[in-house]
């Protein structure tokens, strides 16, 4: 038998319903990622009527951002959870709540104070990372002190940005590589990097 006439065969294919996309949904935690909308009840409403589990944030940007969250946190200790690890998304999402990961697309947060060298405290990370901080970007599209961004194609890993990386694998935080240039991400594994920006690229 011929393929075609095999497909031919194939039962005609259905419609896919509203009860057959909530039983998929239910079978599978389904994660908001990425959403930078601001945290108020109205909003949280809305993702639980969305069926949500996971709700990835910009989240602990700040030190006073961070105590705005913690503060919604508490006020919403029936729906909404920090998590910082996988058993505290199983955990959330056996007590039926919203579990809230902190993610950043650009580590420019850190660049919101500097050191005696006008540097970005880089060790900084470590107290976003006690926050919550479980995914880091480097750097998003533009060019930071940490490198390269995609719209800058042959800029590679700065100093800093070396320095960033030791640190993001230190605290065991997912490194976000999806908007630094392609030497920017080189110089974060084994490939070439630069000793600064362009350096030996």
């Amino acid at each position: 038998m011929s393929a075609s006439t095999a497909f031919a065969n194939q039962p005609s294919r259905r419609s896919a319903t509203l009860n057959d996309a909530r039983r998929l949904q239910d079978s599978t935690l389904l994660v908001d990622q990425l959403d930078g909308s601001a945290m108020t009840d109205e909003y949280l409403d809305m993702l639980e009527s969305a069926g949500v589990d996971i709700w990835q944030g910009h989240g602990m940007s700040s030190f006073s951002n961070a105590t705005t969250m913690l503060n919604f946190f508490d006020k919403h200790a029936k729906r909404l959870v920090l998590v910082k690890s996988v058993r505290d998304i199983r955990q959330a999402h056996q007590d039926g709540k919203i579990g809230y990961l902190v993610g950043w697309q650009s580590a420019t947060y850190l660049t919101n104070e500097t050191d005696e060298w006008g540097l970005p405290p880089i060790e900084n990370l470590r107290t976003f990372w006690e926050l919550g901080l479980r995914i880091c970007g480097l750097i998003y599209n533009n060019t930071t002190v940490f490198g390269g961004g995609s719209l800058d194609p042959t800029l590679g890993l700065s100093r800093a940005g070396r320095r960033l990386v030791e640190q993001i694998h230190k605290q065991r935080i997912v490194l976000d590589g999806s908007r630094p240039s392609r030497w920017c991400n080189f110089g974060c594994g084994r490939g070439p990097s630069s000793g600064g920006f362009g350096g030996d690229v």
